[in-house]
């Protein structure tokens, strides 16, 4: 008896992957030898330019630590597009970068407090770095705790019930980042606006603790994506199909808000990649997941690189100045008016 033939979608799959680390070893290349200085990667790794090995060992953390954060908000966007069933869900959409604002603001806010200095003492060797990261990662999963319970209490955690549990909180924990901010002295304040606008300085145990919490998260949700198709279309289909959508819905929230604490952890709130990526990923190779789910983390990855690499270099280059613009700021550029021909192909 003849084997069954292929799907088309797993015969695909393939393009998909290597034209997705193609690209991905490509922006890897531009992130490690374009910058404020310009590095020749050959002479690097011959050793014949110790500066430059210098330089490119301190990119390479920097390059990881991007493609690690873009994969995991790429792929978070799209869970919550699909979970949600809302083209315009982002990472952020359950008052996650409310939460992580607030968890961050309280610590510096802390930081020359007898309190700020011994939570920095304990974090050791990440010190204020880590102490920060810590306030984001435990407001954001408290911040999701929080829109379970609000949820449950509502009538069941269903899709809009979540919804309006996640924007309720985003707004209290606004008005928390507001008072925060209005008590807070000039230094405080250009600390906590600094953050606000993402952007990576990675240490040396960021990278360790980023990848150990995106396996969690990934672990989690990884059981899940066989049901995303289903899931997307709605909960009854999905619940005559087989699919356990509460469990599944608890799972993949439960995921993605691990990923996206260690995200905000590290990188603060960079927006748009969440939404950017799903829907261009989505037009190339199609909604079925088995396919957008490589190609979104892999086209995350290489965005947030490119768009970190010319927040890194532009300064140099364009206005002969040291420092680096924070990403947020081109990833916000890139996003808005994307966002908005989004809002108006919706419409039409």
């Amino acid at each position: 008896m003849p084997e069954p033939a292929a799907l088309p979608s797993e015969r695909s799959l393939w393009p998909v992957l290597m034209g997705g680390l193609l690209l991905l070893a490509a922006a890897m290349l531009f992130g490690l030898s374009w910058g404020s200085t310009d590095v020749n990667l050959l002479d690097a790794l011959r050793g014949s330019d110790g500066t430059e090995w210098r330089i490119l060992r301190y990119r390479l953390d920097h390059v990881l630590l991007a493609a690690v954060v873009g994969a995991a908000l790429a792929l978070a966007g799209m869970l919550f597009q699909a979970l949600l069933r809302n083209p315009l869900a982002s990472p952020f959409t359950l008052g996650v970068a409310g939460g992580g604002s607030l968890g961050a603001f309280i610590i510096i806010s802390l930081e020359s407090t007898a309190l700020g200095t011994s939570l920095t003492a304990a974090l050791a060797p990440w010190g204020i770095a880590g102490a920060r990261a810590a306030g984001a990662f435990a407001g954001v999963l408290l911040t999701v705790g929080l829109v379970f319970a609000l949820a449950r209490a509502a009538g069941g955690v269903e899709t809009v019930t979540l919804l309006l549990a996640g924007v309720t909180l985003n707004f209290i924990c606004s008005a928390g980042v507001i008072l925060i901010q209005a008590l807070a002295d000039s230094s405080q304040t250009m600390r906590m606006v600094r953050w606000s606008m993402g952007g990576f300085h990675p240490t040396g145990g960021q990278l360790p603790a980023t990848l150990v919490l995106m396996g969690v998260g990934l672990a989690i949700i990884l059981p899940t994506l066989r049901h995303l198709d289903v899931l997307s279309l709605d909960d009854r289909t999905a619940h005559l199909l087989g699919v356990p959508v509460r469990r599944t819905r608890a799972q993949i929230i439960l995921g993605t808000a691990i990923m996206v604490g260690a995200c905000l952890a590290v990188a603060g709130p960079i927006g748009f990649i969440g939404l950017i990526v799903p829907h261009t990923c989505r037009l190339l190779v199609g909604p079925d997941h088995r396919r957008l789910v490589p190609a979104t983390a892999l086209g995350g990855a290489s965005l947030l690189l490119v768009a970190d690499t010319l927040a890194r270099g532009l300064p140099a280059h364009l206005l002969g100045r040291t420092g680096e613009l924070p990403v947020g700021v081109l990833t916000a550029a890139l996003g808005g008016p994307f966002f908005l021909s989004l809002l108006l192909k919706m419409n039409r």
